[in-house]
């Protein structure tokens, strides 16, 4: 969880899936007024995702996200890659950076 530099705004991850432990497809990145309202879908990738850190404006947003692999498993296990992404407010698609 992430507060806006303003504090208007809250920002979360969830998979927000009926059952997470049977159809878990990723993080999604959300939105919320610090006061109430409505959620809103900021980012989504399929793996995880942590370090959110917002911009001083509010406009943008870095995360990092594990973007899942999945591995031929006869040969070996799902991995995931580490990688750095940005996003803006206005909830366009993530930007590899």
């Amino acid at each position: 969880m992430q507060w806006s530099p303003d504090g208007a705004t809250i920002y979360f991850t969830s998979t927000r899936v009926a059952e997470p432990y049977v159809d878990e497809l990723g993080d999604e990145l959300y939105a919320v007024p610090a006061g109430g309202g409505a959620i809103a879908k900021v980012a989504a990738i399929e793996g995880g995702i942590g370090n959110i850190s917002v911009s001083p404006d509010g406009k943008r947003i870095a995360f990092v996200g594990d973007a899942a692999r999945q591995a031929d498993p006869l040969l070996q296990p799902a991995r995931s890659v580490r990688r750095g992404y940005r996003v803006y407010r206005s909830g366009s698609d993530p930007g590899l950076t």
